[in-house]
């Protein structure tokens, strides 16, 4: 993904996030959000009710995000799994890192997106992913793309940013549709087709 597209997509979801703006149609908040485990002190709900969140910025509130119960010997996987309510084209995903003031490198570093439409059946699209750490404060969203159609968005998570501890987070989840092409698209991809046919034709005319 290049500087401009990150831009764009960053200032459209920033400026959605604006105190009592509605999202725009593009910018999707999970209907839900199901955690392979909670730490008790927290909810995984926090990753898609936009508490923490003031604008474009994410608090380095740690009761505001999501972590994972943490067990001995150190396991930093999870499971994260949100349901979108149908079925969408989907193009990225806006990720605010983990970011307590207490200890960010909590935040999640390597991880497989996953997706499916029943729920049951996963799919992994592309590579690991990864994000950054956070320095704790208010922090942006970082910007992943992938390309898949589905209502199910799994992150599997694989390791966090200090793997001496097995507590993983993050802050907050929302995706990004893809646009759909404009009738004029639509027209200028018959005219491309209706002009490869016409040179296949003059070309099996010229061989004949």
């Amino acid at each position: 993904m290049n500087i401009i597209h990150q831009a764009v997509l960053a200032t459209m979801a920033f400026t959605a996030l604006e105190a009592n703006a509605a999202l725009p149609d593009n910018v999707l908040t999970p209907v839900s959000a199901v955690a392979s485990s909670t730490l008790f002190t927290v909810s995984v709900d926090n990753l898609i009710d936009n508490s923490g969140l003031n604008g474009e910025l994410h608090s380095g509130n740690w009761s505001d995000m999501w972590l994972k119960d943490g067990t001995f010997p150190v396991d930093t996987t999870a499971l994260l799994t949100f349901d979108l309510g149908q079925s969408y084209k989907l193009s990225s995903a806006l990720i605010w890192q983990y970011n307590s003031d207490i200890d960010y490198n909590r935040g999640v570093k390597d991880f497989y997106i996953k997706v499916s439409n029943d729920g049951v059946n996963f799919e992994t699209i592309g590579d690991l992913h990864s994000l950054t750490a956070s320095k704790g404060g208010n922090i942006p969203a970082q910007v992943v793309d992938f390309s898949a159609a589905a209502r199910y968005v799994q992150f599997d998570i694989r390791t966090n940013h200090d793997q001496q501890w097995p507590w993983v987070g993050l802050s907050e989840v929302k995706f990004v549709t893809a646009p759909v092409p404009e009738p004029t698209s639509y027209a200028m991809l018959g005219l491309g087709i209706a002009l490869v046919g016409a040179v296949v034709r003059r070309r099996n005319r010229n061989q004949a």
